[in-house]
């Protein structure tokens, strides 16, 4: 692959973004990489940029906000890490912010240096400003307490002399709220623009404030590479209204508990059918839908059937079979997906989260 990059690129107008957009992601190459082995794997095949691509990403003249939409699976945070790296090779500072902390490690993973889920980029705000944090691990901390600290991290931003970036991308920005987006226009007054990428179909939070008139232009995504056609309409029935109907196919593959088994033994069993077929643990991932609670029964980092377990939000996660609710997993992605937890499809919670899961299966 020829990843040369042309030192002098010319500015591309807002209005032919749309069609650059559509040409670059999919109608002249086929993406093939997971974000997490970008980095891996860069020797051998970098995602090929064709000229106009390289022209949106190498785009110096762009300014105010631009959202890109997309469903799951065309793109969205791709264009967004090839926007951020080809903007700090041109010696522009990039800030990259997401949701999830998992994406975050995949960027950095695929050298995007400055990539930061929000939380703890206020996190380092107020570190640096020598504000004093709660005790104890941040996963036990209140929401009014997280709420008082992305307010103050707010604050600190659009007062002190932070340095702020030439170019500000945020990813999963369907989850934002009022105080994320605090921080996001602080950090990023009139005159840096901002590069958004979302989806609002996989919106988890109620209180998050997705309102695309923020942005100058809007353009959508609408050709999904990631996922396999008939997993995106099980995931589709499952979010509109709760129907989980799995068709005979190759893609699917349905592990029945027994009465006296658990949960565990059959991910258990699962995972020992993947061994067998050499499936390798960084191409596996198992999600619940409930919520941390149905992962007590799981040792994290235990080795299951010859395969290391982490977190999806742990540094070894790319090495390891993820153990972790489809949340976290949120914007990340596997060939193998092991979803439990799928008879809890009661809320509209509960179907978002299914939706996520399903569509983090990859074509392997």
């Amino acid at each position: 692959v020829n990843t040369a990059l042309r030192s002098e690129v010319p500015a591309l107008p807002w209005t032919r973004i749309h069609d650059v957009l559509h040409r670059a992601w999919g109608e002249s190459w086929t993406p093939s990489l997971q974000l997490e082995r970008v980095q891996a794997r860069r020797s051998e095949a970098l995602v090929a940029l064709d000229a106009e691509q390289r022209m949106l990403a190498h785009d110096t003249d762009v300014r105010g906000r631009l959202l890109v939409l997309g469903g799951p699976g065309t793109g969205k945070s791709l264009v967004a890490r090839e926007a951020a790296r080809r903007h700090e090779s041109a010696a522009k500072r990039v800030v990259y912010l997401c949701f999830t902390r998992a994406l975050a490690i995949g960027m950095r993973r695929a050298g995007v240096a400055n990539a930061h889920p929000i939380r703890d980029f206020a996190l380092k705000v107020l570190r640096d400003n020598a504000i004093a944090l709660p005790s104890g691990p941040s996963s036990a901390w209140e929401r009014e307490a997280w709420n008082g600290m992305m307010d103050s991290a707010a604050e600190l931003v659009g007062a002190s002399d932070v340095e702020r970036p030439d170019v500000l991308v945020v990813d999963e920005v369907q989850d934002f709220g009022a105080r994320e987006w605090a921080i996001v226009d602080a950090l990023a007054p009139s005159g840096i623009p901002v590069l958004a990428f979302g989806d609002a179909g996989q919106q988890i939070l109620e209180h998050a404030d997705f309102d695309p008139t923020r942005f100058d232009v809007t353009l959508r995504l609408r050709r999904a590479y990631r996922t396999p056609d008939v997993l995106l309409e099980v995931a589709a029935a499952v979010r509109e209204n709760g129907s989980l109907r799995l068709p005979d196919s190759p893609h699917i593959r349905t592990e029945r508990v027994a009465a006296e088994e658990t949960v565990a033994d059959g991910v258990r069993r699962a995972l020992g059918w993947l061994a067998e077929k050499k499936v390798a643990a960084s191409d596996i991932a198992v999600l619940s839908i409930a919520g941390v609670k149905s992962m007590t029964p799981f040792a994290i980092g235990e080795t299951i059937a010859g395969l290391a377990t982490s977190r999806a939000d742990d540094e070894h996660a790319p090495d390891c079979v993820v153990v972790d609710t489809a949340v976290r997993f949120k914007g990340v992605e596997r060939p193998w997906v092991v979803l439990i937890d799928l008879d809890a499809l009661s809320t509209k919670g509960a179907r978002t989260r299914a939706f996520i899961g399903i569509t983090r299966a990859t074509m392997g």
